[in-house]
């Protein structure tokens, strides 16, 4: 397993700050156990994956969409890692993970990468759920290796995208791209997500 190495998920307090957050959403946790940061070698990328544990039981998958990342499904992975070995990736350019020093950002690059990365960690039939960008690289998958995967779920996406919704993401995204400084991009992210903490956005 190319697993390079081990860190924390993220900076001091960030666990908490989540927890605050899903409280204030009328979410709750039995035990929450911190996921582990690492990374592993894929198309020669580092890719930077959370392992929220659970070994040994039904593998799943979480893809993040377009300018998001792994910690995009905190929530999600808190609610179910006493049920499923959770793993969330950080697509190529995205989060953790390295960026392509080529420019490779075709939607064949991240399909490549997600069928690379499966195979990489050892993860065997898992669930695959993605969203937006991620729905569309599950998809993908799944119908290249049906026999692969034992479920897909899929969140904002469809094989005919909406006109009204794509040029919504486009006007968030893009506004994310060229804010002035952190505190302002935290800010658009609390306005686009306002459910969300500070201190979960930070983290």
């Amino acid at each position: 397993m190319p697993v390079l190495n081990q860190t924390e998920a993220g900076p001091p307090g960030w666990l908490d700050a989540t927890l605050s957050s899903a409280e204030s959403a009328g979410l709750a946790f039995q035990e929450p156990v911190e996921p582990v940061s690492r990374t592993a070698n894929v198309n020669g990328l580092s890719l930077r994956y959370l392992d929220w544990g659970g070994e040994g039981l039904p593998g799943l998958l979480f893809i993040h969409g377009f300018a998001q990342q792994a910690h995009s499904w905190d929530f999600a992975a808190l609610a179910l890692q006493r049920q499923f070995h959770v793993v969330s990736l950080d697509l190529r350019g995205h989060g953790e993970s390295e960026w392509s020093k080529v420019g490779a950002y075709r939607f064949e690059d991240f399909s490549s990468d997600v069928s690379a990365f499966i195979k990489a960690i050892g993860l065997v039939r898992p669930i695959i759920c993605g969203l937006s960008l991620g729905g569309a690289l599950a998809c993908a998958y799944a119908s290249e290796n049906p026999s692969r995967v034992s479920a897909l779920i899929v969140a904002e996406f469809a094989p005919e995208s909406n006109p009204q919704g794509r040029e919504a993401i486009h006007r968030f995204t893009a506004a994310a791209a060229n804010a002035e400084s952190m505190e302002a991009l935290i800010a658009r992210v609390r306005e686009y997500t306002p459910w969300r903490s500070e201190g979960q956005i930070r983290g």
